[in-house]
């Protein structure tokens, strides 16, 4: 198939929960912590993707005195809503996390040219936000007039989508990274390098405790040089590591001039100055697990 078909996983678990669009941001500076246990854990995908709040208030006065907003106004917006909500749902139903197998439109869609390609669809749901939020504003010019009753309504609205700059993560650092300040070399891997975010972040903060470069990491792609980054990724073995191919990890493929990757990888590494490979084991698979222990501990170090 195409390669840049990402596959109907994919594509459902970047999809909108139902529930997302009446459920407030996981990152609200008042109730984040009762709506991330209650509920919003467990939306599929990451909390940036997972968080289409529309609003109480404007849904509320909405469905309360709709009847005000210009005829064809309402029935282009309403349409807009629908259209991208449904599309924004992805290929399957998913209500509070749930899957309901009820298959949606999307799943004729997705094979169209583009469409296929697209990861987040549940990035629709922006329409949905720019929809409702428009016909909100022809239900406050149509019903609200005292200034009393403006304030009190953009009050409430804030309330709803209030948000502080709060940390979202801890920025103490592991004592591993002061064991790393000591050894030679110039450079250190950590795994996961390609799919996790904070651990991402948290190494970027680690490498000027122990000096060295990252290598790779997702933190450091769009600062740094694509070609650098390019002739790094291109490395016998490193790939394979940083992107935790585990099929290639854990078989003995043939992957450079029909060498082993335990072959190769070590002499890339050399070349690289890497002084360390630190794992993140709380952000990796029971799969990922086995196929770094299969060529760390089995074949490189035996």
């Amino acid at each position: 198939g195409n390669s840049l078909e990402l596959g109907s996983d994919q594509t459902t678990r970047f999809s909108a929960d139902l529930l997302s669009y009446v459920t407030p941001a996981a990152f609200h500076s008042l109730w984040s912590g009762w709506v991330r246990e209650l509920i919003s854990w467990r939306f599929t995908g990451n909390v940036s993707e997972a968080t289409h709040f529309v609003g109480w208030l404007p849904l509320l006065l909405l469905l309360f005195f709709h009847q005000q907003i210009p005829a064809r106004q309402k029935k282009f917006w309403v349409m807009i809503t629908l259209v991208f909500l449904v599309i924004s749902l992805g290929p399957r139903l998913y209500v509070g996390g749930f899957e309901t197998h009820l298959p949606l439109p999307y799943a004729l869609l997705s094979w169209l040219p583009g469409l296929a390609a697209v990861r987040a669809v549940g990035r629709a749901g922006v329409f949905v936000m720019v929809a409702v939020s428009i016909l909100f504003g022809w239900v406050v010019h149509t019903q609200v007039e005292r200034p009393r009753t403006i304030g009190l309504v953009a009050g409430l609205l804030a309330l709803e989508f209030l948000f502080l700059p709060l940390p979202m993560q801890s920025a103490r650092l592991s004592a591993a990274y002061d064991f790393v300040q000591t050894l030679p070399g110039k450079a250190v891997v950590e795994l996961p390098a390609a799919t996790n975010y904070p651990a991402a972040s948290r190494a970027l903060l680690a490498s000027h405790v122990h000096g060295k470069e990252v290598v790779a990491s997702i933190a450091l792609e769009r600062g740094a040089d694509l070609e650098a980054q390019a002739e790094v990724k291109a490395l016998p073995g490193v790939k394979q590591l940083l992107y935790l191919r585990t099929t290639d990890l854990l078989e003995n493929r043939k992957e450079f001039f029909g060498q082993d990757i335990a072959e190769t990888l070590p002499d890339a590494l050399h070349w690289l100055g890497v002084a360390a490979i630190l794992i993140h084991t709380d952000s990796l698979t029971s799969l990922q697990t086995d196929a770094l222990r299969n060529l760390l501990e089995q074949k490189l170090y035996r």
